[in-house]
């Protein structure tokens, strides 16, 4: 099993203005990669979330929203860990999609219309083959989405 690289940035400040046009209507698509590889692959419309910043950060967001949590692939747990955290600053509708940025970019070879993608996608474990596993870090207090369900709910939230 290959894992992929699942870092985190430390120098960001408060999510500004540009930022939170780039969020669907009534959904935060949070991506907790580090840096580089958010520029190298996202979910089109997501942010970027370093951990070490989520409380400064997400402080002035709508807890009501819906928010989705990614990292890089099945095998990263940083998601799960940020979801944690959301959920007890008071967000009350976090959902993991645990398949990232490699099940998403895959699949937007295939669909490009249905998995909107944004970046050159240089990095080399996006076209590994992609290893399912669970992780012993959720509880039942998280739901998970996948890439099917995600895709139906940013079109939806699109058009809103």
């Amino acid at each position: 099993m290959s894992l992929s690289k699942c870092m985190w940035r430390a120098n960001h400040s408060e999510i500004n203005k540009s930022d939170k046009e780039q969020f669907y209507k009534k959904l935060y698509l949070i991506n907790v990669n580090d840096q580089n590889l958010f520029n190298d692959a996202r979910i089109k419309g997501s942010i970027n979330l370093a951990f070490n910043e989520i409380e400064n950060k997400v402080k002035n967001l709508n807890k009501d929203f819906k928010t989705i949590v990614y990292c890089t692939d099945y095998a990263c747990t940083e998601s799960d860990r940020v979801a944690k955290v959301l959920k007890n600053l008071g967000f009350k509708n976090v959902l993991i999609y645990r398949g990232g940025i490699q099940e998403w970019y895959q699949l937007s070879l295939k669909d490009p219309k249905d998995y909107p993608f944004e970046g050159p996608a240089t990095t080399k474990f996006l076209k590994r083959p992609i290893e399912k596993m669970d992780s012993d870090l959720n509880s039942n207090e998280i739901q998970i989405i996948n890439a099917q369900d995600l895709s139906k709910l940013l079109k939806i939230s699109a058009n809103k």
